[in-house]
């Protein structure tokens, strides 16, 4: 049980005058706070936040796939969210991202474009960059399934920008090598690095996914062109895949508010079990 001093309930009053209620609702009173581990990709030891609902579970997880940011945080609001429906948040932190060893994969790739080789050839360096942060996802989802109180049979691997395209990769390969991931959900993949090849490269990977994909993008994303391509793929493979454009919003993918209905009616049509 909760207790609420008066305090509470004279900041509530003025925050319902201001109509910002929400604000200090139960659920953003609770504190979820990041647990932090590390976990093994080849010879690299690789961070990653790690957020528990309260209970012993089995929990069903959110694996989350951040973007092209140096230094990615621990999207504590976006954690909170998922787990007040019952998930466990996990978000792997690539090599060469946040305080991981390696080259950091912006830097990597200017250092091939400068090199001023052929279009395909820099592609294939960039497309290879991506496969080795693939090696870290993988290594990161073998190592939550082999935690306690793991729902394996519902395990949703989510990403945004760079990260989506993690997802889209996680999902090729699910096709030729079952990874235990009940679905996938991608936030604008790829964005800035977006071109023809990186659009036929995951369309290719679209069109062998097995397991079903939601796409979720906006107006003004640098992705939309290639995206538009990639949506008649998912709209061929029928329900429950999907892709949906939204109005363009700042950190569209943390803002909860503007997709939860569509997410959790799309996980509900993949048959994801969530613990309430």
């Amino acid at each position: 049980m909760i207790i609420y001093s008066s305090t509470f309930f004279k900041w509530k009053f003025i925050f319902t005058i201001l109509g910002l209620t929400s604000l200090l609702s139960i659920d953003a009173l609770a504190q979820t706070k990041p647990e932090g581990i590390y976990y093994n990709s080849g010879n690299l030891k690789l961070k990653a936040y790690l957020f528990k609902p309260e209970g012993n579970g089995p929990f069903p997880v959110y694996m989350w796939n951040h973007g092209s940011e140096k230094n990615p945080d621990s999207n504590i609001n976006l954690a909170h969210f998922w787990v007040k429906h019952g998930f466990i948040f996990f978000m792997p932190i690539r090599r060469g991202q946040g305080d991981n060893p390696e080259t950091y994969i912006v830097d990597a790739e200017k250092q091939i474009r400068r090199k001023k080789e052929m279009e395909m050839v820099q592609w294939k360096q960039v497309y290879a960059l991506h496969q080795k942060a693939n090696n870290d996802v993988l290594a990161a989802l073998k190592w939550i399934k082999q935690q306690p109180n793991i729902d394996t049979n519902n395990i949703v691997a989510s990403g945004e920008g760079y990260g989506a395209i993690q997802v889209l990769l996680m999902a090729q390969k699910d096709a030729q090598a079952p990874l235990g991931i009940k679905s996938f959900m991608a936030f604008s993949p790829g964005s800035e690095i977006w071109s023809k090849m990186w659009s036929d490269s995951l369309k290719q990977a679209l069109t062998m996914a097995k397991k079903p994909i939601f796409i979720l993008d906006m107006p003004n994303d640098n992705s939309l062109p290639p995206i538009d391509t990639v949506a008649s793929v998912i709209g061929k493979k029928g329900f429950p895949n999907r892709y949906k454009l939204f109005p363009f919003l700042v950190g569209f993918s943390t803002d909860t508010k503007a997709w939860e209905k569509d997410v959790m009616k799309y996980l509900k049509d993949c048959g994801v079990n969530r613990r309430k």
